[in-house]
């Protein structure tokens, strides 16, 4: 049996035909011949014999899972059988994160050059993409800072810049539902008082998108509402955040 490049000949071509008592036939169109099974392990066309068991065939059910490419794009399809569309950004981002643990079932990396925001489930060795969000970032000056960090963790407080200069009083925990003092919602923090949240009420509304793809926050991840409110009832203490 010998591979050629497709080229939609009858030659390419198979029928399948119901074996009685199980199996199929593989008949090929053009020849009118049986897809054979030979004694020394290779596969070759034969006439025709029903008696022949190395003419039958079982057709097994199989499912893709992982990713693949569709033009500019990148599809990814899960274990269930259902299929969910990428930016090729998010697979970038799936090839820098496979292997990194994280102490929950999810992990949050940002892509900074290109304004995505890219949620993953699972485990290291077996992520998959969950969410890819457009997002803002750090403005010139106050560019986002890169690296490894965790949701809860290095310090992160809501308002750790007012309360360390005195303005505030009470140091506020990693996050919050609503910021008054920058009229957010849904602040998650990784550290300090830097990580996600609603885009700013008062420059537009909380699902604003012009504030999104762009550089635009003092380091914080903007995310329209609905997103930052998915960090922030998920995406528990010691979830791997990873910036770049």
């Amino acid at each position: 049996m010998q591979q050629w490049v497709l080229n939609n000949s009858k030659s390419q071509l198979w029928e399948a035909r119901i074996a009685d008592g199980g199996g199929i036939y593989l008949i090929n169109v053009n020849s009118g011949r049986a897809l054979t099974a030979e004694s020394n392990g290779n596969v070759d066309v034969r006439t025709l014999d029903v008696a022949k068991q190395s003419q039958r065939w079982t057709l097994e059910a199989t499912k893709a899972i992982g990713w693949f490419s569709e033009g500019n794009a990148w599809a990814y399809y899960y274990e269930d059988g259902s299929r969910g569309q990428f930016t090729a950004a998010a697979k970038r981002c799936w090839d820098r994160i496979v292997n990194t643990y994280s102490a929950t079932q999810y992990l949050i990396m940002v892509d900074t050059a290109n304004y995505r925001t890219v949620v993953f489930k699972g485990r290291a060795g077996n992520w998959a993409p969950l969410y890819d969000w457009l997002c803002g970032v750090g403005m010139s000056g106050h560019e986002t800072e890169k690296g490894d960090f965790t949701i809860g963790g290095d310090g992160a407080c809501y308002n750790w810049t007012r309360w360390h200069d005195g303005r505030n009083k009470t140091k506020g925990g990693y996050r919050a539902t609503y910021y008054p003092e920058d009229d957010l919602k849904y602040f998650t923090g990784y550290c300090l008082d830097i990580g996600f949240h609603s885009c700013i009420g008062w420059e537009g509304g909380y699902s604003d998108w012009s504030q999104l793809g762009k550089g635009i926050s003092h380091g914080c991840i903007r995310l329209i509402e609905a997103n930052a409110k998915w960090i922030y009832d998920n995406a528990m203490p010691g979830t791997k955040v990873r910036i770049v």
